[in-house]
């Protein structure tokens, strides 16, 4: 964190005297870098929108005792997420993504060098703090970042500005639309992450990945942004998981069923007890020349294996 951002830290005011409840439960918004204050509405959507997915990810019935406790649950997470929602909207998603990360016990490494230009930024999906990590990164006032399309992401209003969503079950249509909107930004000058699995992966820092599985539709992405007159860039990201809670049983369950915001939740209550130490590794930036002949052969599978194959390689040739 730099001696500004610690300035604008010291400088938050605590302020009580507004309190909202969620099925009883207090939520105390604080005024940030003295000018604005935590919107209570936004507090109650995201842990509303927490306690949803955690019930249907567990096969809870729903009712007011199950939403009032897993809404309890959220309740750090939710503060946390409106917290970061305002101070994107004041100083972009960097500063944002940097003051949750120090707030929450995740230390922040970056290997490589961050993209300058506009471009596409393919990268692995290991959950947790993986999207926040690559925001801070990245080191840019706005990142977008393709996202399936669900509630609890659409609760963060800044999020929802510059997230780039696909319906989970879409077809080609939907598909052409998100490449078409990649590639508007991309000729705007902005900076695009994608996941290249489209799904939850292993954390290379806790299990080993002979092979990775990435999505075809990841090559076609990457000659649509080098057809914009991008550049793509393989990244990786690893440790963004606390070796306590990602060893707990119960997080690697509910993970198995796609509940990548267990660990999350668990970090965020507990970041004292639960530290993470992250690293987000950035390979060159590649041009078309750079990747002239699977271009050319208009293989997005080959195209695919070979920048997952680039990017696990950062893994490998991490400084000891």
């Amino acid at each position: 964190m730099c001696a500004h951002d610690r300035r604008a830290r010291d400088r938050i005011v605590h302020d009580a005297r507004h309190e909202r409840r969620l099925d009883g439960v207090p939520s105390r918004p604080r005024r940030l870098y003295g000018c604005s204050v935590v919107d209570p509405d936004v507090v109650d959507r995201i842990a509303s929108a927490s306690a949803e997915e955690l019930a249907a990810a567990l096969g809870i019935p729903r009712g007011r005792a199950v939403d009032r406790a897993l809404g309890l649950a959220s309740l750090p997470l939710a503060r946390a997420l409106a917290r970061f929602d305002d101070i994107t909207r004041q100083r972009g998603v960097a500063s944002a993504a940097a003051d949750l990360l120090g707030r929450r016990g995740v230390s922040l490494r970056i290997q490589g060098d961050p993209p300058a230009g506009p471009g596409l930024v393919l990268v692995n999906h290991p959950g947790a703090w993986d999207a926040i990590a690559l925001m801070a990164a990245c080191g840019r006032r706005e990142v977008s970042i393709v996202a399936n399309d669900r509630a609890f992401l659409r609760a963060i209003p800044s999020l929802e500005r510059l997230l780039l969503f696909v319906p989970e079950q879409g077809g080609a249509l939907e598909r052409a639309r998100a490449t078409r909107e990649v590639v508007r930004r991309i000729r705007a000058g902005g900076l695009v992450v994608h996941f290249g699995a489209g799904c939850i992966e292993i954390d290379p820092a806790f299990d080993s990945l002979e092979e990775p599985s990435w999505a075809r539709g990841s090559g076609h992405l990457a000659r649509a942004a080098l057809g914009a007159g991008g550049a793509v860039t393989p990244a990786l990201v690893w440790g963004v998981h606390a070796a306590r809670a990602k060893h707990m049983r119960l997080v690697r369950a509910l993970e198995a069923r796609g509940l990548g915001m267990i660990a999350p939740l668990a970090q965020v209550a507990l970041p004292r007890a639960l530290p993470v130490r992250a690293t987000v590794a950035f390979g060159a930036a590649l041009a078309a020349r750079d990747l002239e002949e699977l271009i050319a052969a208009h293989d997005d599978e080959a195209l695919t294996r070979a920048l997952a194959a680039r990017s696990y390689a950062l893994f490998a040739s991490r400084p000891g």
